[in-house]
């Protein structure tokens, strides 16, 4: 990689590089397949949990622009193989502001959030129309058409999320917003159902009072954002969202505010990891993603407490930590060997890793870098 690193994913024998200005994949022994496929992003939605690209089935799914001079985001469905680009899909009666993302895939379809300028009318008749909203594509790569589309009105100080279940028919739609007098934060959850357009089904506040607007996620695709039938929501604690009526299952007892989440493989059990700031360590905790109860609990040495993600494949719970990746057992939090990622040359966002396959890849100086079950690097 010559450019920051954005993302990295992968799907079957091919990884998958995403920078500011391009795409690119690899097969698993690091050998380049294609790319680099143009596609710019906006500075202002990279670092914030947008990310451009998501794979499945096997193709990759990439937004953003073609140029600098051209502005107009796209949707391309790109061959994992061979790099082509099968189709393209955009609204150009929708102008994209500030970001646009590829949240992932759910029954087919592919999910795309972001923010964009237009007129949206807003429910009292007497108010001036917005110009600013959030909104999500759900596109069918099947018809290659759009599915249907939500836009909701936000105002200077509000921002949306959207974060998908690993299977069922509602989404988490999240808006914070920041009063502008008082300089109140609030939070705002809602579930949309999939089958009827992204229709509001319910409305709650965000738990915790919706006081503390939780910094981002990293990622918002099925296994970071559900597990054992329930959303996973990040304030000022972990919460188990019931996706049917909003309603909190189930919250964790912990005295810090976890910064990511995933779960396992099967969906029984939630790893969490936060910050503890009076003992300047990083915590671990493993719950029933059912009931909450804690399965398991510790600690690592980390300095710098951000930039915080949770990966759980082959085996393995992939902690990173502001460029530092502990390997623990899932089973028991043990670790088992760390790896620190420094790349010279920055990267556009703080958490640009993904682990599969056996191995976990992040940036080095060497370029983009993949590390095996032992935590020695296989090739850069």
């Amino acid at each position: 990689m010559d450019e920051p690193l954005i993302a990295v994913t992968g799907d079957g024998d091919t990884v998958v590089a995403a920078g500011m200005k391009g795409v690119r994949a690899f097969d698993r022994a690091g050998k380049p397949r294609w790319g680099p496929l143009a596609n710019y992003s906006a500075p202002a939605g990279v670092g914030t949990g947008d990310c451009p690209v998501a794979a499945g089935g096997g193709m990759a799914y990439v937004m953003g622009y073609g140029s600098p001079t051209d502005l107009t985001y796209v949707l391309k469905a790109v061959d994992l193989v061979t790099g082509t680009v099968a189709w393209t899909f955009n609204r150009p009666d929708l102008r994209i502001s500030r970001s646009a993302s590829v949240v992932g895939l759910l029954d087919n379809l592919v999910y795309v959030h972001g923010e964009a300028f237009g007129t949206f009318p807003l429910p009292d008749p007497k108010a001036p129309p917005a110009y600013s909203g959030g909104f999500v594509w759900a596109v069918d790569p099947a018809t290659r058409q759009l599915r249907w589309q939500l836009v909701r009105p936000i105002g200077v100080m509000e921002s949306t999320r959207l974060s998908l279940p690993s299977s069922g028919t509602r989404l988490l739609w999240e808006t914070y917003a920041v009063d502008t007098n008082t300089y109140k934060k609030t939070g705002k959850l809602e579930g949309l159902d999939v089958g009827d357009g992204g229709k509001s089904v319910w409305e709650q506040l965000a738990p915790g009072s919706g006081a503390l607007i939780p910094g981002l996620p990293f990622f918002a695709d099925g296994p970071h954002s559900f597990a054992g039938g329930y959303f996973l929501y990040l304030g000022d604690r972990l919460y188990a969202v019931d996706p049917a009526d909003g309603k909190v299952a189930w919250q964790s007892a912990g005295e810090w505010a976890f910064k990511g989440a995933v779960a396992s493989p099967d969906g029984a059990t939630v790893y969490a990891v936060g910050a503890h700031y009076a003992k300047t360590r990083t915590v671990v905790q493993a719950f029933d993603a059912r009931t909450g109860a804690v399965r398991w609990s510790g600690s690592l040495p980390a300095g710098v407490l951000q930039d915080m993600a949770a990966h759980c494949v082959d085996g393995t719970l992939y902690i990173w930590v502001h460029g530092k990746v502990w390997a623990l057992d899932p089973a028991t939090g043990a670790p088992r060997w760390t790896f620190d990622f420094h790349p010279s040359g920055g990267t556009a966002t703080p958490v640009p890793y993904w682990a599969g396959g056996g191995r976990l890849y992040g940036p080095t100086e060497k370029g983009l870098t993949a590390i095996a079950a032992d935590g020695k690097a296989a090739h850069g």
